[in-house]
């Protein structure tokens, strides 16, 4: 069995006091941790699912190892529309716990990320890697930031991913399926299903975007998530919000 925490969309700043739609999301990711703190050391790895930084400065993604480096844990990564590949790399390889996340195998799961980072667009865009294969042997978690299908809100909905076909083409090519497809970026749990498979999409832990929303509108909650992976190929997962 593992224990997984899931944190997404920091939308954190070279300014620890900068704020984003009058949020401070350095003081909402501080105070989520503060809550969950009591919950960390049950947990075997963090992942960061994207956008952990606003203004992709190398300061943004310093205050996220400053903020959890003191759990101890072992924290793997990938890039959001917001954050800037590069400088999260070259700032992140430099940190202790810190490793980018392509290809995980932890115990009995594969935890697997297919990128859909354009950097011309907000909006999301398979990319396909013909070298990334799901492991027959083990029980498969397809990450991605972008959502593969509408979760009912046209604020996100509009950004989600523009070519699912890739994401479907990826699959056929597949002797097996994923068990479950997670995602960040929609600030809000959701839940949804790409053909057969399962898509849970985590809450943010800057702010939520309302369910349904049409205009720019935001709860100022911050949230994350955390999984339970067990060896019979079943998961569980758990929101937390502020």
């Amino acid at each position: 069995m593992l224990n997984i925490l899931q944190i997404s969309d920091t939308h954190l700043q070279a300014d620890r006091k900068a704020t984003l739609h009058g949020i401070s999301t350095q003081e909402n990711l501080d105070r989520l941790l503060a809550k969950i703190k009591p919950k960390i050391g049950n947990i075997d790895a963090i992942f960061l699912t994207g956008d952990i930084s606003q203004d992709k400065t190398a300061e943004s993604y310093c205050h996220i190892a400053q903020s959890l480096k003191g759990f101890k844990k072992p924290i793997y990564w990938f890039s959001g529309n917001h954050d800037s590949p590069r400088v999260m790399y070259e700032t992140l390889q430099q940190c202790e716990y810190f490793y980018p996340l392509e290809s995980l195998t932890l115990g009995f799961w594969q935890f697997l990320v297919m990128d859909t980072v354009n950097e011309d667009s907000n909006a999301g865009y398979c990319v396909e890697n013909k070298a990334a294969v799901i492991q027959e042997n083990t029980f498969c978690a397809l990450l991605m930031h972008h959502h593969p299908t509408p979760v009912g809100s046209a604020l996100i909905d509009k950004y989600k991913v523009q070519n699912p076909e890739i994401l479907e083409h990826f699959l056929s090519q597949q002797k097996k399926l994923p068990a479950v497809i997670i995602t960040g970026h929609v600030h809000g749990g959701h839940q949804t299903q790409f053909s057969t498979i399962p898509v849970v999409s985590s809450p943010a832990t800057c702010f939520q975007f309302p369910p349904k929303a049409t205009t720019l509108a935001v709860d100022p909650t911050g949230g994350c998530t955390f999984w339970v992976f067990y060896d019979n190929g079943t998961f569980d997962y758990e929101y937390v919000y502020l």
